[in-house]
């Protein structure tokens, strides 16, 4: 159990450098970038939150049997990821919010969420607090992809 806790733990911090990462990327885009930095910052408040709940499951010995895939589903994201950053060519801010977006939506790390929280009940409450706060994450970083389409096209129309 502790090895699938441990999993997301390092993926929330891999997904905060990402976005540490991406915030370097978009100099041209400073509201991006600062979207990107606060994300990051959250995304890292995740990790200290499940870092905090494994401390308590380890004080009270719990050993409980989770799902292997646990591990596996959040491994795709990070894969994701490594490929988005080992690209030539830096992103734009439009690609960026895109690919972020899609990630928040739509990661592994929300079935491996869902795998530990049905292994460990006593982990079902903060589990579901940080997928509302990646759920709104995913509107932070649609309003943003909206908002530069819209000024793409304003530009366009020009």
């Amino acid at each position: 159990m502790h090895e699938a806790l441990e999993a997301l733990i390092r993926f929330e911090e891999r997904v905060s450098s990402f976005y540490v990462w991406l915030s370097a990327e978009l100099i041209e885009d400073s509201e991006a970038a600062q979207l990107f930095i606060t994300l990051a910052a959250q995304e890292q408040g995740h990790a200290e939150r499940l870092r905090m709940e494994e401390r308590i499951l380890v004080e009270d010995e719990r050993e409980l049997e989770v799902h292997p895939d646990v591990s596996q589903a959040v491994e795709i994201s990070v894969k994701a990821m490594d490929g988005f950053m080992a690209r030539p060519e830096p992103p734009g801010s439009i690609e960026a919010l895109g690919f972020t977006l899609d990630l928040e939506s739509r990661s592994g790390e929300q079935l491996g969420r869902a795998l530990l929280a049905e292994a460990v009940p006593e982990l079902a409450r903060t589990l579901g607090a940080l997928e509302r706060e990646d759920a709104r994450h995913a509107e932070m970083l649609q309003e943003a992809l909206a908002l530069r389409l819209r000024r793409r096209r304003a530009a366009n129309e020009l």
